[in-house]
C-alpha cells in the first residue's frame, strides 16, 4: 500500500470521528512536483489528546506543539493539529503555541509558499497563498513578509538555500534579499541544524549555484562559533556523488589541507572527518605525486577512484577509472593482509626482540612486492631478509 493511500485512510477515520484533515507541506509539494514521496505530514483539527483517542498505536513526540507520530499498518505518520504561533523570541522558536480550527490560519504560519498547500483524501488542494503557482514557475518566495518569516525562524535561511539546490529553483527577488539581510541571524541556530540542511544542499542537482549564493553573498560569515573560508564550486562540482566527495571539494577550494579542525567545528561525526582527511590528503598527494601502484595500496581502490576524480573536477586532470582499474588487479598485493609474511613471521627469521623495525620492515616488503623486485612467496622473502637484511639488524 502507498504512503498515501495509508494517509487516505488515516485521513478518512479523523474525518468519521468529525476533524477535519489535510496531507500537507513537503509530501504535498513533492507530489505535485512529480518528485518520490519518502513521507507523509497531516494536518487536522483534532487536538492531540483526540488524535491519541482515536487511534490505538501512537507516540506523543510534540504535545507542546501539537503533534502525534501515529503508527497505522507498521507506518509512522506523524498528525500535528493545527495551530497559531506567539512570538519567536529566540530566531527559532515560538514561545508558545495555540490550537486552533482553521486551515487557513494554520497554512499562514509557514515558511514558503510551496509548502503553505493542503490536499484531501481526494488530491483537491487548498493554496491560499498561491504555492501551486509558485511550483509552477519553479519560484521559493516565503508566506507574507519575508523579514518576519527570517527572523522568526533563522534557519529558513538555509532552507531556501537548500530548496534551491534540492529542486532547481529561484529564490524570489524580495525573498532573498531579506534572506541575505538576516543572515546574521544564523548565529543564534545550533550548528548542527545549519549543516543538516547544507548537507542538503550540498547534494542538490543545483548544489552549485546554491553553494555559490551561500558564499558569494556572505551568508558563511554568520556561522555560530565558527569562521568559513569563501569555497567556490564548478559545474564539475557535480561530478562528483558522494557527500564526502563534495565536502573533500570544499575544503580544497576553501584551501584546507587538513579541515580536520574546522569540520570538528562544525560538528561533523568522527567517521566522516576521518574519510574525508583521507580524500583531501590523497588529492594533494596525487598533484605532486604520479599515480602509480603504491598510491593505490596505500589509499585503497574506492579511495583511488575518488581522489581522481576530484582532480578531474577541480584540475581539469586525472586517469581513467578503467586505467586504476586494471592497475589496481595486476598489483601481486591489495592490502597487507595479501603479505604472504606477518609481524610475528619477521620476528622469528630475524630472531631478535620485537620493535619498531617490524613496521619498518614490513613497510619495505610490501613496497618490493608491489614494484616487483621480489615476489610475494615466504620463502623468498625470508631469503631477501637473510641475505639484504640480517646483518643490518643483528649488529
Amino acid at each position: 500500500m502507498s504512503l498515501f493511500n495509508i494517509g487516505k485512510e488515516v485521513i478518512q477515520v479523523l474525518k468519521k470521528n468529525n476533524h477535519k484533515a489535510y496531507f500537507v507541506g513537503g509530501c504535498v509539494r513533492d507530489y505535485l512536483l512529480n518528485r518520490k514521496v519518502n513521507d507523509i505530514d497531516i494536518a487536522t483539527s483534532a487536538t492531540p489528546d483526540e488524535i491519541i483517542e482515536i487511534f490505538p498505536r501512537t507516540v506523543p513526540i510534540g504535545l507542546k506543539h501539537g503533534t502525534v507520530l501515529i503508527l497505522h499498518n507498521d507506518i509512522g505518520i506523524e498528525i500535528t493539529t493545527f495551530r497559531s504561533e506567539g512570538n519567536y523570541s529566540d530566531n527559532r522558536h515560538p514561545s508558545n503555541v495555540e490550537f486552533i480550527k482553521s486551515l487557513e490560519k494554520d497554512l499562514s504560519r509557514r515558511d514558503f509558499t510551496i509548502n503553505a498547500i493542503a490536499m484531501d483524501e481526494i488530491f483537491n488542494i487548498t493554496d491560499p497563498f498561491n504555492g501551486h503557482n509558485d511550483l509552477i514557475n519553479k519560484t521559493i518566495r516565503t508566506v507574507g513578509n519575508p523579514d518576519e518569516r527570517f527572523s522568526e525562524d533563522a534557519l529558513r535561511i538555509m532552507r531556501a538555500l537548500r530548496f534551491m539546490s534540492q529542486l532547481d529553483f529561484t529564490i524570489e527577488y524580495k525573498t532573498f534579499n531579506s534572506l541575505v539581510k538576516n543572515s546574521y541571524l544564523l548565529k543564534n541556530i545550533a550548528i548542527e541544524r545549519i549543516v543538516s540542511e547544507f548537507e542538503k544542499l550540498i547534494l542538490g542537482e543545483n548544489a552549485v549555484e546554491s553553494l555559490n549564493a551561500f558564499f558569494e553573498n556572505n551568508i558563511h560569515t554568520h556561522l555560530p562559533n565558527i569562521v568559513l573560508n569563501n569555497c567556490k564550486a564548478t559545474k564539475k562540482f557535480t561530478k562528483l556523488n558522494t557527500l564526502e566527495e563534495r565536502w573533500a571539494y570544499l575544503m580544497i577550494s576553501g584551501n584546507y589541507e587538513t579541515p580536520k579542525e574546522v569540520l570538528k567545528l562544525l560538528k561533523l561525526p568522527n567517521n566522516k572527518i576521518k574519510q574525508i582527511e583521507i580524500l583531501t590528503s590523497g588529492f594533494y598527494k596525487i598533484i605532486n605525486h604520479n599515480l602509480n601502484e603504491k598510491f593505490i595500496y596505500e589509499y585503497g581502490l574506492n579511495n583511488t577512484l575518488s581522489i581522481n576524480k576530484l582532480n578531474f573536477a577541480i584540475n581539469n586532470t586525472g586517469v581513467s577509472d578503467e586505467f586504476i582499474n586494471k592497475m589496481y588487479e595486476c598489483m601481486p598485493i591489495k592490502s597487507r593482509n595479501d603479505l604472504c609474511i606477518d609481524g610475528h613471521s619477521l620476528v622469528d627469521t630475524v630472531g631478535i626482540k620485537k620493535g619498531i623495525w617490524v613496521k619498518e620492515l614490513l613497510e619495505e616488503i610490501e613496497l618490493l612486492v608491489l614494484n616487483g623486485t621480489i615476489e610475494n612467496d615466504m620463502h623468498e622473502i625470508q631469503e631477501w631478509i637473510k641475505t639484504c637484511k640480517l646483518q643490518q639488524y643483528k649488529n
